[in-house]
């Protein structure tokens, strides 16, 4: 097995071999069509395999990486530029040169685990090159428009000026229209494209312009990268920053990943927390719990992605219950429980029929507790209870209400609604007048108590 590591350049390469542990001299190939070529029968010489090791440099390793995977008895991994110098310097490397960089690439090789790279579809890289360069006018027409309004501002002196980038602007857009146009060509002479792009674009804020550039980015990935892979290749994993006691400042996104795909997620998750109703009571959800807007988007810019994943990977269409499910109001759950059981009552029915009790009553279910903000842990958990006629109440075990509460330290009763960190606390007054019917507490207004009074309710007309 030949051992190979190569320094990629817009020139040439630097190629550095080691075989049965044994280093030979190296060896300088042209970075071109006819170099790849003599390095590809340098490398497997007399019928060896060999693996092949060096640095994603855009598009000057791209047309070796493309050669040296369609080449026989060659194995070749493409890694990522930072993961090399963090490599070098933890091997305290202390100098710069191609030799010594293909070197420390060569020992990169043979020290960390191999991943294979394999080349994606023709197809999928022309279109992300296509879409990368969409990207590159539409920030040429966002410059020309600073330039323009700034002519406009200086009166008659810039009236040549505001004219010419007026025209530029046009001749810009048009050819960003041709270029969209190119992009959903090539997608609709692809099947497999075609289908993934109506998958995604079943997604509220998902169209025909930012759906190729999307597709464009993920396709290209190895088909077995889990979902939280992909959140990290676009920047949006959380990047947390804290040791010891004295450090633990809030966490960012690391942004370090796909720029192109972090871009062409913003404006799905914009439209999205607007319009879908379950990404804006997402989005609404976090705002309550003290994120900033921005904050709030980029959340549901990787809560976007995961639903991207599931959707591609198993070939289902947007459900936004999926994302994030709509919570019903307590009078809704009562109800739906009211009108299940009087169906069951005016009517015989099997027992597959019957409905789930214990579903139906499930989201009724509140925590009841106490909140002190100068407390270690603010709120302690007492017990559980019921959400009842229609959310006004909550039926509890006697026991689980307090009998006192330390109100010099404003410490207050709370009820507990929501799942996980979804969760909210919502402030309620302990009666004071309550009357003991076994283990519940009922308010009681005037001399009637609250079973009473819910009595008379059900039986007024």
């Amino acid at each position: 097995m030949n051992n190979i590591g190569i320094d990629v350049d817009s020139v040439n390469l630097v190629c550095r071999i080691r075989r049965n542990g044994k280093d030979f001299p190296q060896m300088i190939f042209t970075n071109n069509a006819a170099g790849h070529q003599k390095l590809i029968r340098w490398a497997t010489r007399r019928r060896k395999p060999a693996r092949v090791c060096m640095e994603a440099t855009g598009v000057y390793s791209l047309p070796l990486a493309l050669a040296l995977d369609n080449a026989p008895n060659i194995e070749v991994m493409v890694v990522n530029p930072k993961a090399i110098k963090n490599f070098a310097t933890a091997s305290m490397q202390r100098g710069k040169t191609d030799s010594m960089d293909a070197a420390t690439i060569l020992s990169f090789l043979e020290r960390m685990p191999f991943q294979p790279w394999h080349a994606p579809a023709t197809e999928l890289l022309e279109l992300q090159h296509i879409c990368r360069r969409i990207v590159q006018l539409n920030a040429e027409v966002s410059r020309e428009r600073n330039r323009h309004l700034a002519a406009l501002r200086v009166g008659p002196h810039g009236r040549i000026v505001a004219n010419d980038t007026s025209v530029n602007m046009k001749h810009l857009q048009r050819r960003i229209d041709l270029l969209e146009q190119a992009a959903l060509d090539l997608i609709n002479n692809a099947p497999v494209l075609a289908d993934k792009l109506a998958t995604i674009t079943s997604a509220t804020g998902i169209a025909r312009k930012t759906g190729p550039r999307i597709l464009a980015e993920l396709l290209v990935l190895p088909h077995d990268m889990l979902a939280p892979q992909w959140v990290a290749h676009a920047g949006l994993d959380p990047k947390p920053h804290q040791s010891g006691t004295s450090t633990n400042r809030p966490g960012r996104i690391s942004k370090a990943g796909n720029r192109y795909l972090r871009d062409a997620l913003y404006f799905p998750a914009l439209v999205a927390s607007r319009r879908d109703p379950n990404v804006k009571a997402y989005y609404e959800k976090l705002i309550e719990r003290g994120k900033k807007p921005k904050q709030a988007l980029v959340a549901v810019m990787r809560k976007l992605l995961l639903a991207i994943w599931a959707m591609l990977s198993n070939d289902k269409a947007w459900d936004g219950n999926k994302f994030y499910k709509l919570a019903r109001s307590a009078s809704e759950h009562l109800t739906r429980l009211g009108i299940s059981l009087c169906s069951c009552a005016s009517s015989v029915v099997t027992a597959g029929e019957l409905p789930d009790p214990i579903e139906t009553v499930k989201p009724s279910i509140v925590g009841i507790g106490t909140y002190l903000a100068t407390r270690r842990q603010p709120i302690r958990l007492l017990g559980t209870g019921f959400a009842i006629a229609g959310g006004e109440y909550v039926a509890t075990n006697h026991h689980v209400v307090p009998t006192s509460f330390d109100s010099e330290h404003k410490e207050r009763l709370v009820i507990l609604v929501g799942h996980g960190r979804d969760g909210e606390r919502r402030d309620r007054d302990c009666p004071r007048d309550c009357v003991s019917d076994h283990d519940f507490k009922y308010p009681v207004r005037g001399e009637q108590s609250w079973e009473q009074r819910w009595t008379n309710r059900k039986s007024e007309p």
